[in-house]
């Protein structure tokens, strides 16, 4: 849903990003990252945190 409606009503948009309200965004960062790399159509990127363990306690959310 969010990829038709930033395709649809911001079409000249460079990036996109997907974050959760309790995330922290280093923007500084994130900028230095991004203009590092060369601008690759469909590029994804993204942390992986390998062994991590869902935390199925309800009050914990």
């Amino acid at each position: 849903m969010m990829l038709k409606w930033v395709t649809t009503y911001c079409p000249q948009a460079t990036y996109l990003m997907k974050t959760d309200d309790d995330m922290y965004v280093n923007v500084e960062n994130l900028v230095s990252s991004l203009r590092a790399r060369p601008q690759v159509e469909g590029t994804l990127m993204g942390s992986l945190i390998c062994f991590a363990k869902p935390i199925s306690d309800p009050k914990n959310k």
